[in-house]
């Protein structure tokens, strides 16, 4: 198969499953198809922390136990279980496809180069158009690191860089415009609110012993009543990431860099936060920690 073939067989698909799911929004309830969307797309986030992990050489139970964790994380029991936020859940669920489409895209040669950009552009046009505009700066504290520590490589590819992200500008335009158009509707006193203090440092509880309520309520109502919007993804992993990091400050500098800075972003008040709420930058953090932390348990495996 060509990769003419390959690319074609990509966007029909794409076209496929726009049609679909057009077709079957028509005939189910909002509702419906609210969670038809959630269950997709919590499939989709899974398969691509299984792909992601195997591509730094996971072991299989490590990788399963990476999946496990990232639907046990924060961001997947605040967007799926206390915060209606679809958009959201789209990015979270994606992220891992992005970052793992964008190490093969720099780490391809030939005509394979090629390939990986159109790919990559397409995928994240996608994504961007159905996510809010804030994620794309929260994740370039990931992003930043990938792209500056294989500089060579992306001078090397600067020109399919650029028709990357043409592509996923092209895909995502109608969206964004029809987005900042209903803005100017909006009256001028309104204002948009957003969470901008960083974590206090007691919310270390939950990202270590979160499975252990704080007050004599269930874990559950902790959840929705104060730890929706905190770090969590394991205490056993939160300490396994530490030691995985320090594992793979070399080979895998990115995700530790990515580790660092997200983890000064959310619990201090560094840089000044306008276009998101802080708490999210607990989303990349959770996307560097999660891999690092199956790195160091391999290691003790």
């Amino acid at each position: 198969m060509t990769r003419g073939t390959v690319l074609l067989a990509f966007f029909g698909g794409v076209f496929l499953l726009v049609t679909i799911a057009g077709i079957v929004l028509m005939v189910m309830s909002a509702a419906s198809w609210a969670r038809l969307l959630y269950l997709t797309h919590t499939v989709v986030g899974a398969i691509g922390m299984w792909r992601l992990t195997g591509t730094i050489g996971l072991g299989s139970i490590v990788r399963a136990a990476c999946v496990f964790s990232f639907l046990l994380a924060t961001p997947t029991q605040n967007y799926v279980l206390t915060d209606f936020w679809p958009s959201h859940y789209v990015m979270w669920t994606c992220a891992p496809w992005l970052l793992l489409l964008g190490w093969q895209f720099l780490d391809a040669t030939g005509g394979d180069v090629r390939r990986r950009a159109i790919l990559l552009g397409a995928v994240a046009g996608l994504v961007i158009a159905n996510t809010n505009p804030g994620h794309i700066v929260v994740y370039a504290a990931v992003m930043v690191p990938v792209l500056a520590l294989r500089w060579r490589a992306v001078l090397q590819r600067m020109p399919w860089i650029v028709v990357a992200a043409a592509l996923a500008v092209v895909i995502s335009a109608p969206n964004h415009v029809q987005l900042a158009l209903d803005r100017i509707r909006f009256d001028e006193s309104f204002d948009i609110t957003k969470e901008r203090d960083p974590l206090p440092l007691s919310a270390a509880w939950d990202v270590f012993l979160r499975p252990l309520p704080r007050s004599p309520g269930s874990w559950p109502s902790e959840l929705v009543e104060g730890g929706a919007r905190t770090l969590f993804f394991g205490g056993p992993f939160a300490a396994l990431a530490l030691w995985g990091a320090w594992i793979g400050r070399r080979p895998h500098a990115d995700l530790v860099i990515g580790l660092v800075v997200t983890t000064t972003l959310l619990f201090t008040a560094v840089l000044p936060i306008t276009f998101a709420s802080r708490f999210h930058f607990r989303d990349p953090l959770t996307l560097c920690a999660i891999p690092l932390a199956g790195i160091g348990l391999s290691a003790l495996l």
